[in-house]
């Protein structure tokens, strides 16, 4: 797991430069088909469910 993050860091890194204050990116906006509602909406990439996963101590609630 931190090896992949570890990468994804060194390739923002390489993309958008070594200051972390500085990673910016314009959002992806979302509009209205077929547009008859001008106005649009910042989106976002992420699902429609949420799904939570706990973790308890092992042998806890068996």
């Amino acid at each position: 797991l931190w090896a992949a993050i570890d990468t994804a860091v060194q390739q923002a890194a390489a993309e958008l430069g070594d200051d972390l204050s500085a990673w910016r990116r314009e959002g992806t906006r979302v509009g209205f088909t077929p547009d008859l509602i001008p106005n649009d909406f910042r989106g976002t990439n992420r699902p429609t469910y949420q799904q939570v996963l706990e973790f308890a101590p092992e042998g806890a609630g068996q």
